[in-house]
């Protein structure tokens, strides 16, 4: 059975098999966005519209710009990882990289990790 979804220029028709892996994607993102909402060191900026910029919009009759928002990383997390290798016997850690991911303490909190790279100096 083919489904067909709208499209600004044109009808497209999808299989179902094409729709679930559409709906796949969306969910997931839909889930990973929110769980980055949840976390606590995320902060919401708020980017007033530019009232100068909208009133000379309204007089050429274009569509005013809206104010939005974008989420923030905190810096309250952060650790000096240069000097806690430096002091360290260990060998390790080597040259690695490392995804940006959530973390959930016991206590219930969410932080994001950011991503980093890291090389370990020897003294």
């Amino acid at each position: 059975m083919k489904i067909s979804c709208i499209q600004p220029t044109s009808i497209k028709l999808y299989n179902r098999d094409e729709l679930d892996e559409k709906m796949e994607i969306i969910v997931k993102s839909v889930i990973g966005l929110t769980q980055i909402m949840a976390c606590s060191n995320i902060e919401y900026v708020e980017h007033p519209e530019p009232i100068k910029l909208n009133k000379k919009r309204n007089k050429q009759k274009k569509q005013p710009l809206f104010s939005y928002k974008t989420l923030q990383i905190s810096n309250s997390n952060k650790i000096n990882l240069k000097s806690t290798y430096e002091e360290s016997d260990r060998n390790s850690p080597r040259l690695h990289l490392r995804r940006g991911h959530i973390r959930r303490y016991r206590t219930g909190k969410i932080t994001w990790i950011n991503s980093l790279s890291e090389i370990k100096k020897r003294v």
